[in-house]
């Protein structure tokens, strides 16, 4: 597992970021155009991550890097029960991550609302776990 070294201000950061991209998430999540609803997924998505990113290095001063979320979720479920918790809610928000970001199926309401619900458990447990 690759993984790079980061610091409680760089956990700060990382939540900042996600709830940046949860903001962009909730601006397109009830969107009547399929192509705003991808937005709001891959925006969620990535909140999710930053999210989990600021986790660890709150709790274990490093985070996953690379394209595979696997290596991510396995260091965030080390925390502890609730690590085990954000790694959960991220697994749920991956498994929306290549319909809305690589295929050309729209993306429902129903997928697009919780996926952006995922997003601020996550950032909501990420709050608590770095603040």
């Amino acid at each position: 597992m690759k993984t790079r070294d980061c610091t409680p201000r760089e956990a700060l950061r990382r939540l900042s970021a996600a709830r940046k991209f949860l903001e962009a998430a909730e601006l397109y999540v009830a969107d009547e155009d399929p192509d705003g609803r991808r937005v709001a997924v891959s925006n969620a998505v990535l909140a999710g991550i930053a999210a989990s990113d600021a986790v660890c290095c709150a709790r274990l001063g490093r985070h996953a890097v690379g394209d595979d979320h696997r290596a991510a979720l396995e260091l965030v479920g080390s925390i502890g029960p609730e690590g085990r918790q954000v790694a959960k809610a991220l697994t749920s928000l991956l498994s929306v991550k290549h319909k809305a970001q690589y295929q050309t199926a729209a993306v429902g309401k129903v997928d697009a609302t919780a996926a952006v619900r995922r997003a601020q458990t996550l950032i909501a447990t990420a709050e608590r776990l770095v603040l």
